[in-house]
């Protein structure tokens, strides 16, 4: 499933525009939109810094041959919600996130029984999958090559458009 695009607050283009003390569910999408990873955290903006700045996540820093490029993520988003507060319904919201997303890699969070059994609830399950289906609370675009060269390509089309629109239209001077 492909993340919705819109969000209420807009795109987060910097990392001090994300919330520090704010739990949540978050994904990270490559250049088709496409969920690669799911995590959850108690702090967003601690755990997106680990990620893109710091790079010494455990998805980064995996010894195995699997792990997350952070250079080739077009970008985060997240999911906030009152019930992520407590960590049994953020990791059940988590386990719910892997199945709508059937993300590429996966937190390596260890999940508690309470957390399975919550996951499995029916309101619960229903609500979340609403949350995750809708836009999300935020996103953040991280500064690499590929999201530079996608500006770059944006802003010449912007910049065509902008010059063929001025040249069909004829100067002031020009009228009468």
């Amino acid at each position: 499933m492909k993340i919705p695009t819109a969000t209420p607050s807009g795109p987060s283009q910097s990392m001090s525009a994300i919330p520090v003390e704010q739990p949540g569910i978050y994904a990270f999408t490559n250049t088709t939109d496409e969920v690669v990873y799911v995590g959850m955290t108690g702090r967003l903006r601690d755990r997106l810094r680990q990620h893109f700045i710091l790079e010494e996540s455990s998805a980064t820093t995996r010894p195995n041959s699997v792990r997350l490029n952070v250079d080739k993520i077009k970008g985060a988003v997240w999911w906030e919600h009152p019930r992520f507060v407590e960590k049994v319904d953020r990791t059940a919201a988590e386990l719910i996130a892997f199945d709508v997303f059937s993300p590429v890699l996966r937190s390596q969070d260890s999940t508690n029984q309470a957390a399975k059994e919550l996951s499995q609830d029916a309101a619960f399950r229903a609500e979340m999958t609403e949350l995750f289906e809708g836009p999300p609370s935020g996103q953040y675009s991280p500064v690499n090559l590929d999201n530079l060269h996608h500006r770059i390509n944006s802003l010449e089309g912007r910049l065509k458009e902008l010059e063929r629109d001025n040249v069909a239209a004829p100067l002031p001077a020009e009228r009468g």
